[in-house]
C-alpha cells in the first residue's frame, strides 16, 4: 500500500495447516526488488483484512511489539526474519511491515517470481510454558490516567489475557495494550499468557492508583481538533472529520489544513468535503502549506472572520473559563514572531487585558518535537511570554504523529510550574515516524490519525487523544492549572 508521501506499507498473511509437531523454528524471507537504508519494521497485526478490499481507511492498525526491523537491503537479495515467536502452530498469520523513510524498499508480492516464504521446521522440543510477567507506566496519576503496560513474560507466549481491575473479566487481548483509567481508586491487575504447552498468570495487587481530576461542571467547555489534515490523494481526513462528527465544542485546526499548496481549489475540493462540515465551529490556524500560495489568501478567504484579520492570522477567544489563543507562527510571511513584531506586541497585550486562571495556545510549528521536522525555533520567544503570564497549555501541528510532553520552560529543561505541549499532526494527511527523542517526551505515537480532545474545566483540564477506528494507541490525562 502507497499512501500520498510515497511511504509504502505491506502487509502478508500466511495460512498455515497440517503442523503435526512443535514448531522449532519459523522465517518469514522476502525478496527485495528496490532496496532502500530502511527496510521496514516488522509487527504481527489482526486478521481483519482481505487482499482484494484492503484501503488506507480499513487497514489493520500495525503497532504494538516490533518483531524486527529490516535495517539497510539491497536490491536483489533475500531478506530473512525470524519468527518463532509468533508462528506457533496452524493458524492465519499476518505481517505489517511499516517504513519510517520516504526511499521505502519494495519486495517482492504473491504474484512475482519470488514471492514471500514463511519456512517452519518441526520436530524440535516443545516450547517452554510462559512464565507471565508486566510492567506498566504510569502506576499513579489523576483521572483519566493512561496506563501503558509491557509484557516481559519468559517462554514465549502467544497468547495474553489482560484484566486491568482483576474482577475476572478480560479486557484486552493484545500484548502490550494501554488502558485509560476513569475513574478515582485503586485497582490490581492480572496478565495470564499462555501457549501451546501451558498457560501462567501474574497478579499485581492494587498496581493502580488513579486520584480525581479536575471535576466536571456546568461551565465546562471542549476544544478538539488536530493538525496536517486534508488531501485529496487520501482518506485520512474523512476518518478524523467522522471523529468530529460525534463530538461537542469548538473546532480547532492546528496547521496545514489543505494540502498540498492551501489552494482555493484544495480547500473547496479537499478540505471542504471533510472537516469543511465542522467549518462553522471552527477556529484554525495556518501551516507553512498555506503559505504555499501567495499570502495565505484562499486560507483566510475560506474561514473568513473565524481566522482572525487577512494577513495577520492571530487572534483570541473565550471558551468556558479559559481563554484561548490562536497564533501564526509562520514568522517569516507576517513580519517576524519575537519581540518587536506586530504579533509579539497584540500577544502582551492580550495576555494582559486576560488574566485568567487557565490559558491555552495553538499554532502550527512545535517549539519542541521529537519527529523529523524536530524542534521549531521560530516561537521560542513567544514560548517565554506564554511562560512568563502562566499559560498552561501548548496545542501545535506540522510534524505528522502524535506526542505529548511533560511540563518545561522554554529552553527544554522539565519544570513542573511550565507549560505542557502536545503535538497532534494526525489530522489525516500522513503520518510519519520519529527522529531524534527529545528531552521530557512523556508519549508519543505515528501508528494512526486521530483528534485531540480537551476538556477545559474550572480549575484544570483533561486531554484524550482519539484514535480513528484503525487505531489502537490511545492516551488520556487531566492535571490542574498553573
Amino acid at each position: 500500500m502507497l499512501n500520498s508521501t510515497d511511504i509504502y506499507t505491506s502487509y502478508l498473511r500466511f495460512d498455515v495447516t497440517g503442523i503435526r509437531d512443535a514448531v522449532a523454528s519459523a522465517q518469514l524471507r522476502m525478496f527485495v526488488t528496490d532496496g532502500s537504508p530502511d527496510g521496514g519494521h516488522l509487527f504481527a497485526v489482526s486478521n481483519t483484512w482481505s487482499e482484494g478490499t484492503i484501503t488506507w481507511a480499513n487497514a489493520p492498525a500495525i503497532g504494538g511489539a516490533e518483531i524486527a526491523t529490516a535495517g539497510a537491503v539491497t536490491a536483489g537479495t533475500w531478506i530473512t526474519v525470524d519468527v518463532s515467536g509468533v508462528v506457533r502452530g496452524d493458524g492465519t498469520y499476518s505481517f505489517g511491515i511499516k517504513s519510517l523513510s520516504t526511499n521505502s524498499a519494495f519486495y517482492g508480492s504473491r504474484e512475482s517470481a519470488t514471492p514471500p516464504e514463511l519456512v517452519i521446521a518441526t520436530g524440535g522440543p516443545p516450547p517452554p510454558s510462559p512464565v507471565a510477567g508486566f510492567a506498566a507506566n504510569p502506576v499513579s496519576g489523576l483521572a483519566p490516567l493512561a496506563v501503558a503496560f509491557i509484557d516481559t513474560s519468559t517462554g514465549t507466549p502467544t497468547s495474553w489475557s489482560w484484566d486491568f481491575d482483576a474482577n475476572g473479566t478480560t479486557d484486552s487481548t493484545a500484548r502490550n495494550p494501554t488502558m485509560i483509567y476513569r475513574t478515582p481508586g485503586t485497582f490490581s491487575v492480572r496478565l495470564t499468557t499462555g501457549n501451546a504447552t501451558g498457560t501462567s498468570s501474574a497478579l499485581r495487587s492494587e498496581l493502580i492508583t488513579v486520584s480525581p481530576g479536575p471535576g466536571p461542571a456546568a461551565d465546562d467547555a471542549v476544544l478538539v481538533g488536530a493538525g496536517d489534515i486534508a488531501s485529496c490523494g487520501g482518506s485520512g481526513d474523512e476518518l478524523t472529520a467522522a471523529q468530529l462528527d460525534g463530538l461537542p465544542g469548538v473546532v480547532f485546526t492546528a496547521g496545514d489544513n489543505a494540502y498540498d499548496s492551501g489552494t482555493a481549489a484544495e480547500f473547496s475540493s479537499c478540505y471542504e468535503p471533510s472537516w469543511g462540515r465542522h467549518r462553522s465551529r471552527t477556529r484554525p490556524v495556518p501551516g507553512n502549506h498555506e503559505y504555499l500560495t501567495a499570502g495565505a489568501a484562499p486560507y483566510f478567504a475560506y474561514f473568513g472572520a473565524a481566522a482572525g484579520t487577512a494577513g495577520q492570522g492571530w487572534y483570541s477567544y473565550e471558551l468556558g473559563k479559559w481563554h484561548v489563543i490562536a497564533l501564526n507562527s509562520n514568522c517569516d510571511a507576517i513580519g517576524g514572531c519575537g519581540a518587536g513584531s506586530s504579533q509579539a506586541a497584540w500577544l502582551e497585550a492580550d495576555l494582559a487585558a486576560h488574566p485568567a486562571a487557565c490559558t491555552v495556545a495553538y499554532w502550527h510549528h512545535p517549539v519542541f518535537s521529537s519527529g523529523t521536522h524536530g524542534n521549531e525555533s521560530e516561537m521560542t520567544s513567544t514560548w517565554a511570554v506564554l511562560d512568563a503570564a502562566g499559560v498552561d497549555l501548548v496545542v501545535s501541528g506540522h510534524d505528522h504523529d502524535y506526542e505529548r510532553f511533560g511540563p518545561q520552560d522554554g529552553t527544554g529543561v522539565a519544570d513542573p510550574t511550565g507549560i505542557r505541549e502536545i503535538v497532534i499532526g494526525t489530522g489525516g494527511k500522513s503520518l510519519v515516524g520519529f527522529s531524534t527523542i527529545r528531552p521530557n517526551s512523556e508519549v508519543r505515537s505515528s501508528s494512526t490519525y486521530g483528534v485531540l480532545r480537551i476538556d477545559l474545566r474550572s480549575a484544570g483540564y483533561s486531554w484524550e487523544f482519539l484514535p480513528t477506528p484503525a487505531g489502537g494507541f490511545a492516551d488520556a490525562g487531566s492535571t490542574f492549572c498553573r
